[in-house]
């Protein structure tokens, strides 16, 4: 199985879902870490 991934440029209006997806990821591997920051 093949799959083909297109990697682009982020641009500032991403930001927001970047840092999302970001703390969902670092949270589900690392759960044991404590969250020092708010999400804003």
């Amino acid at each position: 199985m093949i799959v083909e991934i297109e990697i682009n440029e982020a641009k500032a209006s991403h930001l927001t879902a970047i840092a999302e997806i970001h703390r969902a990821a670092r949270m589900m591997a690392m759960p044991w870490l404590p969250d020092l920051h708010t999400p804003e």
